[in-house]
């Protein structure tokens, strides 16, 4: 076996490594976010009588870091709607869209969205059919 050929051999080698390694890299890449809604009853000495407070723990775990743009609930239109109305759904934005920009979350970064007061309406739809949401860039 001659000199060129090991080369050849190493080269064809160690190029399909790579190769493999960079595709790997590329799939892994990626911002994964993970939601916890939670919901607490809060009395404080404001409000003997206590508030219901919503809270949406986004966590970045993936490699790339997102920009949060809109977080919210949304609630599914009623059962039975009143005549002459369509029954949409219903959005509470928490951090709405057009506040001023969006918050950074780097990699393994956790962040709390706090709605306080929260309002009853949503509060009765959270054990319903409601949706948590967040939108990123």
């Amino acid at each position: 076996m001659t000199v060129q050929a090991i080369i050849a051999i190493w080269g064809a080698i160690t190029g399909t490594l790579a190769l493999c390694i960079q595709l790997t890299n590329y799939w892994r890449d990626r911002a994964i976010v993970g939601l916890n809604p939670i919901h607490q009853f809060a009395v404080d000495r404001k409000n003997p009588a206590g508030r219901l407070v919503f809270i949406i723990e986004v966590v970045n775990h993936g490699r790339r870091s997102i920009y949060l743009e809109d977080a919210g609930i949304e609630m599914p239109p009623p059962k039975n709607p009143p005549p002459g109305t369509w029954g949409h759904k219903s959005t509470l934005n928490i951090f709405p869209q057009n506040a001023g920009g969006s918050i950074h979350i780097g990699e393994g970064q956790k962040i709390r969205i706090i709605q306080d007061p929260f309002f009853p309406e949503f509060g009765k739809a959270l054990g319903e059919k409601a949706i948590c949401y967040v939108r990123d860039t």
